[in-house]
């Protein structure tokens, strides 16, 4: 908090449409009250996920082709060269985006849902927990807020990662 004990800080608050806001309540001007708005990020790091071959749901009409169910992967193994074309067919086989999300609602109002966002059409048992891990890593603006109401200030795992090479291939660029 500041020094001044007429002044406070406020954080957003997000509303269905995904835009912030500040719940101040108003003051007396004798009171010379100051409210410190915290902003949010107002850069995002976008990401593009694109499964693996083997890593997006597939469906076929109403049927399930390709996901992680029992349903789903017990055609597989009898299922020979016409049946597999069948099931395949690029004409008639489309994404499902009907699979498992891991924390479908952590994100609030902030993001559209990650449904919406096609969460659930990549593998879950492959995706789903490295997808939240990254959401989680890459939103980090409350850990940012929470730090002026703390002494000891936390680092995240971005600002960790900031201008740090993390993999060995030569021409890698850092995250900046």
């Amino acid at each position: 908090m500041d020094d001044n004990e007429n002044s406070a800080y406020h954080r957003p608050v997000w509303n269905d449409d995904g835009r912030f806001y500040y719940e101040i309540i108003p003051q007396a001007k004798a009171k010379n009250y100051v409210a410190v708005c915290l902003k949010p990020a107002d850069k995002v790091i976008p990401v593009i996920f694109i499964p693996g071959v083997m890593g997006s749901n597939l469906k076929n009409g109403k049927s399930k082709v390709w996901q992680f169910s029992f349903s789903s992967l017990k055609k597989w193994p009898l299922a020979g060269p016409e049946k597999r074309k069948f099931l395949l067919d690029p004409q008639t086989t489309t994404v499902d985006d009907s699979g498992k999300i891991l924390n479908n609602g952590a994100d609030g109002k902030k993001f559209p849902s990650r449904r919406k966002r096609g969460w659930g059409s990549a593998f879950y048992k492959s995706y789903g927990e490295a997808l939240d891990r990254l959401q989680y890593l890459l939103s980090d603006d409350d850990i940012l807020m929470d730090n002026y109401f703390r002494e000891a200030q936390l680092q995240t795992a971005r600002q960790r990662f900031t201008g740090v090479k993390i993999g060995d291939e030569p021409a890698e660029q850092v995250l900046t």
